[in-house]
């Protein structure tokens, strides 16, 4: 009995322990990577995967497909993400290359930063760059150019996206409304979110 009663007393004084006080949380990056395409495969580094579209799978009057090459990319080795597009219809055509970014927390981060370039023989002067979570997406346009160049778009510029935390998709966007060339190809490279800290280059 006199056992019993003492191995009851070291339960409760074990029951009201307190609990292990959790370690410091870790540090938030200064960028994340949402993709380099270097493994040439989905899903990306977010773990979501990624793919073409067009708004009409039976429209056999445009197209856009996407494949990875390394040919064309950033840095010494790996894929580049080479973007293939007709948008030359009769009807209103548009495509592009979607990312899903699995409810990502963009809120620490200042900006969309990757690098893209238009293929020589023939690219969009312009594409839209489009963020979205569940209820709300917004687009920028940027300017292409034949060689590769880094672009820097703030987070802020995306006024209709009144909600980073849960991020759900990043897409990029050729229309024949901004397309003086109507068949072509361009590609994108290094996709990522950074922080103010960040090197703009980074």
């Amino acid at each position: 009995m006199i056992r019993a009663a003492a191995l009851l007393l070291v339960l409760c004084a074990a029951c009201g322990r307190a609990a292990p006080a959790e370690g410091p949380a870790a540090p938030i990056p200064d960028v994340v990577l949402v993709d380099d395409f270097d493994d040439g495969l989905p899903p990306n580094r977010l773990g979501g995967t990624y793919g073409p579209f067009i708004p009409n799978l039976e429209d056999r009057t445009m197209y856009c497909r996407v494949v990875p090459t390394a040919e064309e990319r950033i840095g010494g080795e790996g894929f580049g993400m080479r973007v293939e597009y007709d948008v030359d219809s009769p009807r209103p055509a548009f495509g592009g290359f979607w990312m899903k970014v699995q409810n990502f927390d963009a809120r620490p981060f200042l900006a969309l930063r990757f690098h893209a370039r238009g293929d020589p023989k023939g690219y969009p002067a312009q594409i839209g760059v489009e963020i979205k979570n569940a209820r709300e997406g917004d687009n920028v346009t940027i300017d292409l150019a034949p060689e590769w160049r880094s672009y820097d778009i703030p987070l802020s510029q995306f006024d209709n996206v009144t909600d980073t935390s849960m991020l759900t998709e990043i897409v990029f966007v050729v229309s024949d409304r901004l397309a003086k060339k109507k068949v072509g190809a361009f590609y994108i490279d290094h996709v990522r979110f950074a922080r103010p800290s960040a090197d703009k280059y980074e």
